[in-house]
């Protein structure tokens, strides 16, 4: 194979990894406003954040959904369980709330 027909493909290649990347952080960033939409909803994120901090909150997220992706199922399973706990609060066990003592203490 001639040297041009090898830095073409190579070009093209990197070209299109750039793309993935770029649509993949899209992706992430979509998927970031949504998710601190929702937490916003649940009254688990401050309406009257600035927008600086919106935006800050907003790279931040979509980073860790990147990572999370690229880190394969078990730091997406991890990054899930601790989006679930953000939105829907800590789970607790029935015990106490409703029996009067704790069977437990």
């Amino acid at each position: 194979m001639d040297e041009t027909a090898e830095a073409r493909i190579y070009e093209t290649a990197l070209r299109q990894t750039t793309m993935d990347q770029q649509h993949a952080m899209a992706d992430a960033l979509t998927q970031a406003d949504t998710l601190l939409e929702e937490l916003a909803e649940a009254g688990r994120y401050t309406q009257d954040a600035t927008a600086e901090h919106r935006e800050s909150d907003r790279l931040r997220l979509a980073l860790a959904l990147m990572r999370a992706r690229r880190g394969g199922f078990e730091d997406g399973a991890l990054l899930h369980a601790w989006w679930r706990n953000a939105v829907d609060g800590p789970r607790r066990e029935a015990t106490s709330d409703r029996s009067g003592r704790d069977p437990r203490a």
